[in-house]
């Protein structure tokens, strides 16, 4: 019976020894403490994409996971001037643990509001200045997917292409912060203070490769855009039907270094058709069954008139404003648009001689 009993243990044990084996470990890490204010926003980038993240006091502070930059999380006070010590604990996709104490930053305590669980993460930091007399525009290296501004009520903030404007209504403001992140995943920290400065224009090129995109945001791109609006159809042989929808190209202009393509885009049924997103890309012309296409993406500048929703037995026509570029004989510039939720794809193509013809905008 005593040999039955130790041949049953050692037996049991081994099951439970390879049972641990199978089940790796996460990786925890040290617990780190942040702190928050109500005049900045605080933010913590993983090395990961964010799976969960689980706090209490939901009445103190409010943590958000931002969709289009997954290893990123934001921090906001809901009370101002809490006094507890919150716990937070964040898993990511590669299984990484890390907690968090979350305190109420003191009076007077000088900190950083962008907290790395990577040392090794790429960002840059700023200080810019701010009063009620000027907006202040800030150009990245490339388009912004991501910005966010503490103190929603002394701050106002809009961005679009690789732009972030700021301005403010009050004489003075408590110093706040902007984070940033541009299609390279650069990461950028700007403290915004009152005060004034010789220009209120900031250009943050970082020796690394820039296109300046200022002029796509000036009062001339308005004056083109108005008077494009105003010009007739001048391509009509550039276009799809299917699906009883019509996707064609009703303009193309040049302008300095700029090309102006004008879409139309007409739904023949009562259904609503819901644009998900356009994809533009330069691809070989002809390609053997067993080749591999080789796509090169074009990305506009600006955009125009662009309806995310076209509605049964309605049409639009919207712009997109690109880099001029032409392309190889053996190329050709595809635009394509997918539906949301649908399988009406479009797709248009345009020959290297369109854009050779390209008509000048005056």
């Amino acid at each position: 019976m005593r040999k039955f009993f130790y041949v049953f243990l050692a037996a049991f044990l081994g099951i439970i020894s390879s049972y641990g084996q199978e089940v790796p470990m996460r990786t925890i890490a040290t617990v780190q403490t942040v702190y928050v204010s109500f005049d900045k926003t605080t933010h913590l980038v993983f090395p990961a994409p964010v799976i969960d993240i689980s706090y209490n006091r939901e009445d103190c502070i409010n943590a958000n996971l931002i969709t289009n930059v997954p290893h990123i999380i934001r921090l906001q006070v809901v009370e101002e001037q809490f006094t507890d010590t919150i716990g937070l604990t964040v898993v990511c996709q590669n299984g990484s643990v890390f907690p968090f104490k979350v305190r109420y930053l003191p009076e007077h305590m000088p900190y950083g509001f962008v907290a790395y669980a990577n040392n090794d993460i790429y960002r840059e930091n700023y200080d810019v200045l701010i009063n009620n007399r000027n907006v202040v525009n800030i150009f990245f290296p490339n388009n912004v997917i991501y910005c966010w501004h503490g103190n929603e009520e002394a701050l106002g903030c809009e961005y679009s292409n690789n732009m972030v404007k700021l301005g403010t209504t009050l004489d003075t403001i408590p110093e706040s912060n902007l984070f940033a992140v541009d299609a390279n995943f650069g990461l950028y920290e700007i403290s915004i203070k009152t005060g004034e400065s010789e220009s209120h224009t900031y250009n943050l090129d970082n020796d690394r490769k820039y296109t300046a995109l200022l002029a796509v945001n000036s009062d001339e791109m308005s004056i083109l855009m108005n008077r494009l609006k105003q010009k007739r159809r001048n391509i009509f042989s550039v276009g799809v039907i299917k699906n009883k929808l019509e996707m064609s190209l009703a303009n193309l202009f040049v302008h300095n270094e700029y090309l102006f393509f004008s879409f139309d885009i007409k739904n023949f049924t009562n259904i609503d058709y819901d644009i998900d997103f356009i994809k533009c890309f330069v691809r070989d012309l002809k390609t053997n069954k067993n080749s591999t296409q080789q796509e090169i993406q074009v990305d506009p500048v600006y955009s125009a008139d662009f309806n995310k929703k076209i509605a049964g037995k309605t049409d639009n026509r919207f712009i997109l404003v690109f880099n001029k570029f032409t392309i190889p004989d053996d190329k050709v510039f595809l635009i394509e648009m997918f539906e949301k939720g649908g399988g009406r794809h479009m797709q248009i193509e345009i020959l290297n001689e369109y854009l050779l013809n390209t008509q000048k905008l005056n």
